[in-house]
């Protein structure tokens, strides 16, 4: 259908007047998931403060490897209603079957997703050995693909 309020089917919308000023919506900050969120996780905590104290704060990288922890263990996350909301496919290249990747060939569009595919592997290679390396048993996927497969998804919903 059209969804609420004569078509709205994503967003925030009032069902009355707001004052100026008056809150409508109102988020309490250990629901917002963030870098404070990832720092005082319970399993992947600590792993994530000493990264943070030898390699420098990281909002995004922390956010990141948190929902990369969270989709791993499934049902068993705190974060497992809203994790399952998250899209696991997006309309970027990445996720672009390769029948459509050679119909896209030789386009700027391509080339820049292709660029941006040959940063992600150092940054999963970065990750093998500061993180994954180190990480309390069963926090993280163990084989690569999969790895490879959840750094991408975060990534895109970081970026979405």
């Amino acid at each position: 259908g059209d969804g609420a309020a004569g078509g709205a089917q994503l967003g925030v919308f009032a069902s009355r007047d707001l004052a100026e000023g008056e809150a409508y919506l109102s988020v309490p900050w250990d629901h917002v998931l963030g870098m404070h969120t990832a720092m005082d996780h319970p399993v992947i905590g600590d792993l994530l403060t000493s990264m943070s104290d030898n390699f420098g704060a990281d909002p995004k990288g922390s956010a990141i490897l948190l929902l990369m922890h969270e989709r791993h263990v499934g049902e068993e996350s705190d974060w497992a209603d809203y994790i399952a909301s998250l899209p696991t496919n997006f309309t970027v290249p990445a996720f672009w079957d390769v029948a459509t990747l050679r119909l896209a060939l030789g386009s700027p569009m391509v080339k820049e997703f292709f660029g941006d595919l040959v940063s992600i592997k150092p940054m999963l290679s970065t990750l093998e050995k500061r993180v994954f390396d180190s990480a309390p048993e069963g926090a993280f996927p163990t084989d690569s693909k999969t790895r490879f497969e959840y750094l991408l998804w975060a990534l895109s919903v970081w970026h979405s």
